[in-house]
């Protein structure tokens, strides 16, 4: 996943300690994005609702947000 803006979204992940294995989701998705992350980070237990993960780190402006 690296080197594309979901690749760049996981590593910020990964470097602010949510640490899950985003690789899952490169098998399953063809073109994964942000809704897909969330919902990764959802099932990890991170949060209880996208809306939650979209508000605190994957916005624009947000922790993990990459430019498209």
């Amino acid at each position: 996943m690296a080197g594309n803006r979901c690749g760049i979204m996981e590593m910020k992940l990964n470097t602010l300690g949510y640490n899950v294995d985003f690789e899952s989701i490169i098998k399953a998705i063809k073109n994964p994005g942000r809704p897909h992350l969330g919902n990764t980070l959802i099932k990890a237990g991170y949060f209880k609702k996208l809306d939650d993960v979209f508000d605190q780190i994957l916005r624009f402006n947000k922790s993990a947000y990459v430019k498209k």
